[in-house]
């Protein structure tokens, strides 16, 4: 074999052997490990990266959370507008610890109800209101936070139906 290719393999090995001291003696390699050793650790990333996070940061600020909401009516009939609020404003009378939702979207009055991260807590509720309410369901939906959910009124009344005279 030439002497060149015996030159390199000694030079390999070499390198490989001082790289194993090396994490040898300081055993613990993470990155807490060195920074608590008092070391500095640079991190060096894209500027893309940075902008992607900060333009998600952003969108998710007007995003509300997924979760679930019980269906309590959702019609078009003449007499829909009537019956919407009327079972908008029993349920609430009778949960005023649950948040309703009435609205008119797509030519249909909506009654809905609660403000729920999980299909298991509106179940909960659904069973809860069966009784009274039997052609209710569950819809996944955005919701409003806990937070939110303290600070507002519990039965929403939207201006968004057309105009009758």
């Amino acid at each position: 074999m030439p002497l060149y290719i015996h030159s390199i393999t000694l030079l390999l090995i070499l390198c490989l052997a001082t790289a194993v001291e090396g994490v040898a003696q300081t055993g613990d390699t993470t990155i807490f490990a060195t920074v608590q050793a008092g070391g500095k650790v640079a991190i060096v990333q894209s500027r893309a990266i940075e902008e992607a996070v900060r333009a998600s940061i952003e969108r998710r600020q007007y995003e509300k959370p997924r979760g679930f909401r019980i269906r309590l009516f959702f019609d078009n009939d003449q007499r829909a507008r009537q019956k919407s609020l009327a079972i908008a404003t029993a349920f609430a009378t009778d949960n005023p610890d649950v948040a309703v939702y009435h609205d008119f979207e797509d030519l249909y009055f909506r009654v809905t109800a609660g403000d729920f991260r999980t299909r298991s807590e509106a179940m909960r509720l659904l069973e809860k209101i069966r009784k009274n309410y039997p052609s209710a369901f569950i819809i996944a939906c955005p919701v409003n936070l806990l937070e939110t959910q303290r600070e507002r009124e519990r039965v929403f009344i939207t201006s968004d139906e057309p105009e009758t005279d």
